[in-house]
């Protein structure tokens, strides 16, 4: 499914929805459903989106580019 969304998204579209998604799981975690699925799901979502930046080699501090 992911897959599907960010063929048919904008980067910048694509953007906002896995961060919409953080966002959303890291609120709504400790009020319903299971606290630890929904910050897996979070987890994942940020992962997802950290791809999006890879790490910039030639930045001595180790901090992500963009």
């Amino acid at each position: 499914m992911i897959d599907i969304l960010r063929a048919k998204l904008s980067p910048e579209q694509f953007e906002g929805f896995l961060l919409g998604n953080v966002i959303k799981y890291l609120f709504r975690y400790p009020h319903k459903g299971t606290p630890s699925r929904d910050l897996d799901k979070a987890a994942k979502y940020l992962e997802w989106l950290r791809i999006l930046y890879p790490m910039d080699k030639s930045d001595d501090k180790g901090q992500a580019s963009k």
